[in-house]
């Protein structure tokens, strides 16, 4: 059980757990109870700010990004650090978000080769 001040934050945490476990999107809104829009949503927010905080974005700076609020985008990014510092999740998220990052490359590059 997660409590959070923000509800969104405390069901965000065991959703990105099994989407770092290979469960498909569908899957996990079953498990958690939630509809595929709403786990889509979380999975897409903790990856964006994921990335852009990798790419050196303070919290500031991803807030503007992505829209979210402050406190929101803290606590991802202290999950992000949990994860990143726990040898049972380190190589799950430093896959998942290579993925990621590769999917936004290959859809800039083809932004480019369009224009």
């Amino acid at each position: 059980t997660y409590t959070d001040a923000s509800a969104a934050v405390s069901h965000h945490r065991p959703i990105v757990e099994q989407f770092l476990l290979n469960y498909t999107e569908s899957e996990i809104a079953q498990r958690q109870n939630h509809s595929l829009t709403q786990v889509e949503g979380y999975i897409k927010d903790f990856l964006r700010i994921s990335v852009a905080h990798r790419q050196g974005y303070t919290v500031e700076g991803i807030r503007h990004l992505t829209g979210l609020a402050k406190g929101v985008v803290a606590k991802h990014l202290a999950h992000y650090d949990e994860l990143a510092g726990s040898p049972v999740w380190k190589d799950r998220l430093e896959g998942k978000l290579r993925f990621y990052e590769a999917s936004i490359d290959a859809e800039r590059a083809k932004k480019g080769a369009l224009a």
